[in-house]
C-alpha cells in the first residue's frame, strides 16, 4: 500500500495530478556490498557488490542509496540524499557515483556518507524493469516501494 500525505484539493484551486505507478512485488534475490572494493577517491564513490539467489544470465537491477546517517534507507525519501537505479548486474557489479553528483545532492567534501544497496528488479524481456516508486512531493525524491532486503550499510568519506 502507498499513501501520499499532505496534498489538498479545495474547490476552485488548480487540480494537482499525483500520477500513477506500478505496484510490483519485491524481488527475492540478495545484494551484498563488498567492503574491500567499496571505496572513495578524489573523484567518486565506487560501490561494488555481489548478488545471490539469481539464476545466471538473468539481468537484475540494484538500487544504491547514499545518506548522511547510518539509518539510510531508500524506502523513506527523508533518509537518503542520493540514489541511483542505473545498475543491471548478475552476479556482481559496481556503481560509480561522481563526487559532483553527491555535492549536488547536498554532501560536502570530507562528510561521512552511508551507502546501502537493495535488490530492485528482474529485467523481463519485452516488458522491461518492474519496480514500484513514486515521487515524494515533500522531499522531491523518489520513494521506492518494491525493494528487496537491504545490504549492510558501509560508511565512506565524500571526496
Amino acid at each position: 500500500m502507498s499513501e501520499q500525505q499532505g496534498l489538498q484539493f479545495v474547490g476552485g484551486d488548480i487540480a494537482y495530478y499525483v500520477g500513477k505507478f506500478i505496484m510490483a512485488q519485491p524481488p527475492n534475490f540478495f545484494v551484498a556490498l563488498d567492503p574491500v572494493k567499496t571505496i572513495a577517491d578524489s573523484n567518486a564513490l565506487y560501490v561494488s557488490f555481489t548478488t545471490s539467489g539469481v539464476m545466471k544470465g538473468i539481468e537484475i537491477g540494484v538500487l544504491v542509496a547514499v545518506g548522511a546517517d547510518s539509518d539510510v534507507t531508500a524506502s523513506d525519501p527523508t533518509k537518503y540524499l542520493f540514489s541511483t537505479t542505473d545498475v543491471i548486474v548478475n552476479p556482481s557489479g559496481a556503481s560509480n557515483i561522481l563526487a559532483t553528483a553527491l555535492q549536488s545532492a547536498g554532501f560536502t567534501s570530507g562528510m561521512p556518507a552511508y551507502v546501502v544497496a537493495y535488490p530492485l528488479y528482474y529485467y523481463v524481456s519485452g516488458i522491461g524493469s518492474l519496480y514500484s516508486n513514486y515521487l515524494d512531493h515533500a522531499t522531491g525524491r523518489t520513494a521506492y516501494t518494491s525493494l528487496g532486503a537491504p545490504s549492510s550499510v558501509i560508511r565512506l568519506i565524500v571526496p
